[in-house]
Formats: structure tokens, sequence, C-alpha cells
């Protein structure tokens, strides 16, 4: 396996081409990313110490959790040791237009680690959640008829809104680690063209495909506050670690 955080942007684009495979509705383009996460926590978290980790991509299903509610849920990632749960990652991979689901996703971020952090656990422990946001710097905004409108851009005000939320005292209630990972998807060029030629976007287009070339976005050029340099550093394995510390620590 490459080093982790060149192995999570692996992930990240066999996901895509996933999405370009399967479509948007398809779990498919979140199982390698699923999977890749669960592969690195098998090996800081080992069965041999009585962990095991449920993640889709990684074992058939999702974790099935009780809530306080008395109700089940499907959670992206579970750790437990021992069959106590030990910890929840929450995952959204953001591959189309962004923009008008902003306030969607976010408060979608809040729900659901609220939802997980509530749930029951045999030890009484409080476990740690860990929510990460995977989003492209550039995604096209198409119209019903397949035609791109606008290219947005994932600009310092939108991640400065993930950092505010995330440092918020409801943010810091229900994640104890939350994570931005901005991808540069290399086709900003390819969506201009497409645009400018009014062009029809299709992602199942071996022209899209083609076009990808995936890698982290350059942080120090793309944002100027210091706030959000700090809280977007793009650093996978620097999170996993703090979060599997979290994880062996209760």
């Amino acid at each position: 396996m490459p080093n982790i955080n060149e192995s999570f942007l692996e992930a990240i684009n066999k996901g895509y081409k996933n999405y370009s495979i399967h479509g948007a509705r398809s779990n498919q383009k979140i199982r390698p990313i699923h999977g890749r996460i669960g592969e690195v926590l098998e090996k800081m978290l080992p069965k041999e110490e009585g962990y095991e980790i449920e993640a889709l991509g990684l074992t058939d299903s999702e974790g099935q959790t009780p809530m306080s509610n008395g109700h089940m849920k499907n959670t992206d990632i579970r750790i437990c040791q021992n069959n106590v749960i030990k910890g929840f990652i929450e995952v959204k991979c953001a591959m189309s237009s962004y923009g008008k689901n902003k306030q969607n996703y976010q408060e979608n971020m809040i729900g659901e680690c609220a939802m997980v952090k509530d749930c029951l656990n045999e030890d009484g422990n409080e476990i740690p959640v860990w929510y990460m946001s995977i989003i492209p710097q550039h995604v096209p905004n198409v119209d019903n008829n397949g035609k791109i409108v606008s290219i947005e851009t994932f600009n310092e005000e939108d991640a400065l809104s993930y950092q505010k939320l995330a440092n918020s005292r409801i943010g810091k209630q229900v994640m104890d680690v939350s994570s931005t990972y901005v991808i540069d998807t290399g086709n900003e060029e390819y969506l201009k063209r497409l645009k400018e030629n009014n062009e029809t976007f299709d992602i199942s287009s071996d022209d899209y495909k083609n076009s990808l070339k995936i890698s982290y976005s350059d942080i120090d050029k793309l944002y100027n506050k210091k706030e959000v340099k700090e809280y977007i550093t793009n650093n996978f394995e620097s999170d996993m670690k703090k979060f599997v510390t979290l994880v062996r620590n209760i």
C-alpha cells in the first residue's frame, strides 16, 4: 500500500471512476473510500487486540447500530473491540454541485453525528465520532438538459463555514474529529470548454473519465485565512492518528 495520504487519494480516484461508471445514485462511488479507511484502521487497530472494523467495501454492509430511541441506524464505519462499540466515522463525499446543497450538507453533518454520538454503548463511555467531508475544488452546476450553467468553486467562505461549524459549541459536542478534504479533480479547463461550447456534461463519457486527474488541492494557494489553513490540512494520516488515539483511550 502507498503511504496513507496517497492511498486515501487513490481510493478517492477509484470512487470517481465508479461514479462515472455506475452513476450518482450508486453506492459504488463510496465503496473504495470507505474500504480504504477500513483497511487503514485494521492496521492501526488490529484484530489481535480484539478490534473489528465494519465498513462498506471492507465488509459486505455498513454497521447496524442501536440508537437510544430504540431504532437501528446504518453507520458508515464502525469500530468495535470485543463486541463493544469504540468509534464511528461518518463520511460525506460530494461529487456533484455543492453550493445548492451546502446548508443541507452541514445540517446533515451535525444530525448524523448527534445520532451516533447518542447510541447505546455497553461500557457507558462516550464514543468518539469522526466526520469527514470530501469536497471537489471545482464542480459543474448542470441544468436539466445536461448543460453546464456555472462552475462552482469551494471558496474560502465555504471553507470557513466548515471551520466555524467544527469549532462551534454544537460541533464540538457531536464531533471529536472533523476533517474537510479539498480535492482538485484536475479538469477545470475541460469543464470550462464544455460550458463555453454549450456541450452536454456526461459523467459516463470517455472524455469525462479521461479528464480526471485527482490530487489534493494546494491549500496555501487556494486560501488566505490562517484559521482555514489550520483546519483544512488535507492530511488524512494525521487525522486518522488523532482519531485512533481517541478510540484507544476509551
